[in-house]
């Protein structure tokens, strides 16, 4: 199964296939069934009180 790796501040940092049993690689990392996450959600959104914050969109300054 596929689970989203959050940092202490919860950002999407990695993206595993995980067995749900062996050890994740920091105790300072939570994971989260990509499954329990709305479609889309992908590296630097964020879980805030159990709500999922996308990141903020940057837009292309063109010099024409």
């Amino acid at each position: 199964m596929r689970y989203l790796v959050l940092d202490n501040d919860g950002f999407v940092i990695n993206i595993i296939v995980w067995d749900g049993i062996s050890k994740i690689p920091s105790r300072n990392q939570h994971v989260v069934l990509e499954s329990n996450a709305p479609i889309g959600v992908t590296f630097n959104w964020q879980l805030v009180n159990n709500e999922w914050i996308a990141p903020p969109v940057v837009e292309e300054i063109t010099n024409d």
